[in-house]
């Protein structure tokens, strides 16, 4: 069978078009999709490449504020005792007389720091003097936390209260 020219030419572009169907599939498409992957995957790694850029601040910050927690642990080491500068601040206020009691406790917390906390009971004092001495306790420079206050007012005398209340410091162990 003899083809003329025109249907040549045709049978030669359907060819050409099916040839360039196969290349187009077989090597262009995985190549074009593959592509579009790696961009999505850029794009995600940049998203997380800001994340841990954001991490990696905030951890420094944290550190700065360890190492200046530490440092001020470090500086009390060895002169400073919770339970003398609370009663101290009693003497001071002139409230040593209403204390109670005074119990000392000591936990460690991780293999760096132990705590040592100290439950202090008062009975009959004015809210004027119990506001005095808490405001006395957070504004010294030692790292020292109320960690539970509990504030029952009397029977025999409703503006006087009695107060149990746990403070606590914490040191290098």
């Amino acid at each position: 069978m003899r083809l003329n020219r025109r249907e040549k030419l045709g049978v030669i572009g359907a060819g050409v078009v099916v040839a360039g169907a196969l290349v187009y599939v077989a090597a262009v498409a995985p190549v074009l999709g593959r592509l579009s992957e790696l961009d999505a995957r850029i794009a995600r790694k940049q998203v997380e490449l800001g994340q841990l850029a954001a991490l990696r601040a905030q951890y420094a910050q944290l550190k700065a504020q360890v190492d200046q927690v530490e440092a001020r642990i470090a500086e009390a080491r060895g002169t400073f005792s919770i339970l003398s500068f609370l009663e101290g601040q009693a003497v001071r206020l002139g409230i040593r007389d209403r204390i109670a009691s005074m119990r000392p406790q000591t936990t460690p917390l991780f293999d760096r720091y132990r705590e040592t906390a100290v439950e202090v009971r008062l009975e009959r004092v004015s809210l004027n003097q119990l506001v005095n001495y808490l405001y006395q306790l957070e504004a010294t420079p030692q790292r020292l936390v109320i960690k539970r206050l509990n504030i029952r007012t009397r029977f025999d005398n409703p503006a006087q209260l009695d107060v149990t209340f746990q403070v606590a410091t914490y040191e290098l162990a």
